[in-house]
């Protein structure tokens, strides 16, 4: 007995049928849109003003630390209203600020800081600062420049109890100045009879010796030995050393002069300027050394007023 077509054909049929719904019912899913979701509005975060802190009164870069702890930056103008182009000097004094302490400044805004004195004027002062620190730090490293070694028993170059200074000054103070017989120098570590470089200041007093017909030949050699001759008095000799009276030796005239004009302050000026005039050493006393006359700390030789001008 042949089987049914008729009963297979339904069955394909229906299943065909079955899966064309099943598909137009995915068709129908992938279209359908997504559900709508809520958003909150945006919003916008506001900044708020900053108070101005209180400048007046306090050096420039007091004030600028302040404004900018604060959050806050600046713009500097001078007493006459003009605003400076260069950060000043941080020593100079805000005499006011514009807004004033306390008050609120808007964002994005600078506070102005008024100085005591005009762009010019601040900067001259600075630059004037600059220059007397660079002077005084000159004038410690001079005050370190000059090693004296000096002897009351005799020559400094070969002596046992040479007394340490660096100064004219401490060597003229010391109790032992009227014993002193010589002293010995080392100008920045070199003895002064070997070469070393000179200072401008220096080099002017070598020319000048030079000029009054001194020998310099060795330029270090004869700048030490003018300093050496403000150190101590002339001592017995020393004076005709280079020639004989009246004229002595053009030399130790010229070294003299030199001395008398570098260490007007010297306690013995009065001999070196009777050296540099040519003049006969002032008499001896009883015990064969000159008169030296002391008050206040400060001696000098006794010399007649009619030879140097000098009483």
């Amino acid at each position: 007995m042949r089987p049914s077509i008729t009963g297979d054909t339904d069955v394909k049929f229906n299943m065909i049928g079955v899966a064309a719904v099943a598909v137009a019912l995915l068709l129908a899913g992938c279209g359908t849109p997504p559900p709508e979701t809520s958003t909150s509005p945006s919003t916008t975060t506001s900044v708020a003003a900053k108070k101005v802190p209180d400048v007046a009164g306090k050096p420039f870069s007091e004030a600028r630390d302040l404004v900018a702890a604060a959050g806050i930056t600046y713009e500097t103008v001078g007493s006459d209203g003009v605003k400076f182009t260069e950060r000043p000097d941080g020593a100079v004094i805000v005499v006011s600020s514009d807004p004033a302490a306390g008050e609120e400044l808007q964002p994005g805004a600078a506070v102005t800081f008024k100085i005591n004195g005009t762009e010019a004027e601040v900067t001259a002062a600075a630059a004037a600062k600059k220059a007397a620190a660079a002077a005084k730090e000159a004038a410690r490293v001079r005050s370190l420049r000059y090693s004296f070694k000096c002897s009351p028993s005799g020559s400094a170059i070969t002596a046992k109890d040479n007394q340490s200074f660096t100064k004219l000054q401490e060597i003229w103070a010391a109790p032992s100045f009227l014993k002193l017989m010589s002293c010995d120098l080392r100008v920045a570590g070199t003895w002064y009879r070997d070469k070393f470089t000179l200072e401008p200041d220096e080099a002017s007093v070598v020319k000048q010796v030079g000029a009054d017909g001194g020998d310099i030949s060795l330029p270090s050699s004869t700048y030490g030995s003018v300093l050496l001759l403000c150190a101590l008095p002339p001592a017995d000799g020393w004076d005709t050393k280079y020639g004989e009276y009246p004229s002595g030796g053009p030399k130790i005239r010229s070294e003299a002069k030199a001395a008398a004009a570098m260490c007007p302050d010297a306690p013995f000026v009065a001999e070196l300027i009777r050296v540099a005039a040519g003049v006969p050493p002032a008499p001896k006393n009883l015990h064969g050394r000159r008169h030296v006359h002391c008050r206040q700390g400060h001696c000098r030789r006794l010399i007649p007023a009619e030879n140097t001008g000098w009483s």
